[in-house]
Order: structure tokens, then sequence, then C-alpha cells
């Protein structure tokens, strides 16, 4: 992955991460610059995003300092989904919600 692609994967996160822009935005931007897929990991404080080609870029993620919730709770986590869909809930909110939710 050249340097220029990954500069602008960490721009749109950090983006992403201070609510500039919608989740929405965020992964079409990642889509248009041909990444496949992504993982994020809220213990390990990070997110990769892989291309087709198998290579892959770790952004470090700024999660709140909150305790992950122990029980899984999938009707929080739709509602988060919900919420962020709906453009009410920006990534910020939705990374507390699904933390507390028991996401990890």
């Amino acid at each position: 992955m050249d340097p220029t692609t990954r500069e602008l994967i960490s721009r749109n996160v950090k983006s992403a991460l201070d609510g500039t822009i919608s989740f929405g935005a965020h992964v079409s931007d990642l889509v248009s610059r041909g990444v496949e897929s992504y993982r994020v990991d809220f213990r390990e404080r990070s997110s990769t995003y892989f291309m087709p080609s198998g290579e892959f870029h770790t952004v470090p993620l700024t999660v709140p300092d909150i305790e992950i919730g122990t029980a899984f709770d999938a009707q929080g986590v739709v509602a988060a989904i919900r919420g962020s869909q709906q453009h009410f809930v920006r990534y910020p909110e939705f990374i507390e919600r699904a933390m507390r939710a028991g996401c990890v």
C-alpha cells in the first residue's frame, strides 16, 4: 500500500473519530480508496484496514476510557447502529455505545 493511501486512511479515521464526518462518509471514503474490509479492536485500541492485495494498515484508535460491557447486549448494538444510520449518532458516540454493549 502506498504511503499516500495510508495517510488518507489515517486522516479519514481521524475525521470519523472527531465526529467531523459521518460513519457512512467514513466507510464510503474507505471503499473509494480500495479498502476491502476492516477490523476494529476496542481492547487493543486500533483499527486495521485490509486491501484486496493482502496489504493492510493499522491505525491507533482513540476510545473512551470506559469498561467494555461484560455481557453482550445485542439490542444496545442495534440501537447504536440505527442511530448511526439515521445520522444522530456520530462515530465517537457509536464507539462508546458499542463498548458499553459488550463489543470488543
